[in-house]
């Protein structure tokens, strides 16, 4: 019989207070260092490290409530729309597109042309708005196609399709947001979580 396949495993650090779930962190290079710490004995981390795993495990606790608030804020839409519409967290791919989010803005959009946004256009906005509020670190262009995947999508030309976006730029394998721009990244995001497409995504074309 033939074996199944494996999975990677995904590690997790759990915290909790007795069987409250109080937070949790997928982060490799945190539970490294916790894994670190557990088998070095009580002295195992020096105050700064310790430092640094209290700031994570604390921005993880905000990722789901302040941080969400703020990039809501930030685009002018509730939180909870937000979360409905991409899922923002901070474990990889960070950025789950909703499917009907993501129909929307395919019937509301013309496929090429003034108007158009392209997949990658849209996924890395919106990651970089993201991982800039969660201190998250560059926004790779694979990371935006992995945010695509969430929708079965891969864009086949993204370099190409980034640098015809007059709000992002592309740094290497990275893409950031045009600071001069700024206001048109989140008018598309804005768009995309309010399904309010049509002739008021000028703006973000």
């Amino acid at each position: 019989m033939a074996q199944k396949k494996r999975t990677n495993a995904v590690l997790r650090i759990i915290l909790k207070a007795d069987d409250t779930h109080v937070i949790e962190s997928t982060d490799p290079i945190l539970w490294q260092k916790v894994l670190g710490a557990i088998n070095a004995g009580s002295g195992g981390l020096k105050n700064e490290e310790l430092d640094a795993i209290n700031t994570k495990l604390v921005r993880g606790a905000l990722g789901g409530t302040e941080l969400i608030d703020q990039m809501a804020k930030d685009i002018r839409v509730s939180a909870d729309v937000l979360k409905g519409a991409c899922a923002p967290s901070e474990s990889e791919p960070f950025i789950h597109l909703d499917k009907h989010h993501w129909e929307a803005m395919k019937k509301g959009t013309p496929n090429r042309g003034p108007g158009s946004i392209a997949p990658i256009a849209l996924a890395g906005t919106l990651l970089a708005l993201w991982k800039e509020k969660i201190n998250g670190g560059d926004c790779a262009i694979g990371e935006a196609q992995k945010v695509l995947k969430t929708v079965g999508v891969k864009d086949k030309h993204p370099k190409r399709a980034l640098r015809n976006c007059e709000w992002l730029q592309v740094r290497g394998s990275n893409v950031i947001i045009n600071p001069a721009q700024i206001s048109k990244a989140i008018a598309l995001a804005r768009l995309y979580c309010t399904k309010e497409w049509g002739s008021s995504n000028r703006n973000a074309g």
